[in-house]
């Protein structure tokens, strides 16, 4: 059996692997098409305090782009899914701030493909409508705002002033008395000790409620607020109220009065709101309350011979302590004695 000599093996397999590697760079190179769904953000341009909307498309642009496969790999390898940010400038002319934005020549702008120079044969929608205003700035300091009865001591709000960014044409709707508000949840306060120092970070701030709209930005976006909690509010159904009459004392010797229903000798599901520690002592029936229906001289007079006549009771609570709905009216038959 006759073998190839060795250098001759040596000849063949540095022939074969320089062809595979031309093949290679020209496989690498060879022109190609390519479809890609691109994330973009429009952003501001570098200097520029800008409000732009959308700054996000609801479907993202189909570009079709020309390209070797080399090219390809590397434009996968620094797409991470991230949108890409378009930076966007004020059009003085444009009409409203809106502005047609032709995406074909946005996108052959970006680094990311102009680096790379591949060619971007077209671009799915080929335009979109954007409107961009300049925004300006204007600080205002912050205040805590809470909801109901809550009330707090020694409050310190750290930033105490914060920056409002919003279109010129709204700066008028800014009074001297605005402020930016911090809005403090009512569920954190509920479980919060009172006559005690507590701080809560990350507080959401929001604008005044004449700008209070979503092309109005703040910053920061939050605080820190350190407050002495005195009194918080809180509100409890009461299953049942009982029901009292209540006349002149002349006239009890005159008529005889009667609840129509039996049923309505208590009051169901009395909502009531007001300082914690009184609306606690409700419910565990160390404060009562209860319903008077309360009827003058004139009123038993004029009840006589009808077949009802309508009372709304009135609910008998502590002062700080308010009635979220009122109880309807109640009816009574009143009969004159002989």
């Amino acid at each position: 059996m006759k073998l190839f000599p060795s250098g001759h093996i040596r000849e063949y397999i540095t022939v074969t692997l320089v062809a595979v590697l031309v093949w290679l760079y020209a496989e690498g190179e060879n022109i190609k098409t390519y479809e890609m769904d691109v994330p973009i953000q429009f952003v501001a341009a570098t200097g520029q305090n800008l409000l732009i909307s959308p700054s996000r498309l609801e479907k993202n642009p189909r570009v079709t782009i020309q390209c070797s496969s080399a090219q390809h790999v590397q434009l996968e390898q620094l797409f991470d899914g991230s949108p890409i940010p378009v930076p966007l400038s004020e059009d003085p002319n444009a009409p409203e701030g809106n502005q047609q934005l032709l995406l074909k020549q946005l996108f052959t702008s970006l680094p990311i493909f102009s680096k790379l120079s591949v060619n971007i044969t077209e671009v799915k929608p080929a335009q979109v409508m954007v409107n961009v205003k300049s925004l300006q700035t204007i600080d205002l300091k912050i205040t805590e705002l809470t909801e109901g009865d809550t009330q707090l001591q020694d409050v310190v709000i750290e930033p105490s002033n914060a920056t409002l960014h919003l279109p010129k044409d709204m700066l008028t709707n800014i009074t001297e008395n605005d402020t930016i508000l911090a809005r403090l949840n009512k569920q954190v306060l509920d479980r919060l000790a009172l006559n005690q120092s507590h701080t809560i970070d990350g507080v959401q701030l929001i604008a005044p409620a004449a700008v209070r709209t979503e092309y109005v930005r703040i910053d920061p976006q939050t605080a820190k607020v350190t407050f002495t909690l005195t009194r918080q509010t809180k509100t409890a159904i009461i299953s049942s109220v009982a029901v009292r009459l209540v006349l002149p004392a002349a006239s009890m010797s005159q008529y005889d009065v009667s609840l129509l229903n039996d049923e309505d000798k208590l009051i169901r599901s009395v909502k009531l709101t007001g300082p914690n520690d009184l609306i606690d002592a409700i419910e565990q029936r160390k404060i009562k309350i209860w319903a008077d229906l309360k009827l003058e001289a004139d009123d038993l007079a004029k009840g006589v011979g009808k077949d009802s006549i309508a009372t709304v009771p009135l609910i008998q609570k502590p002062e700080n302590v308010k009635l979220v709905e009122a109880p309807g009216a109640i009816n009574l038959k009143i009969t004159a004695r002989q």
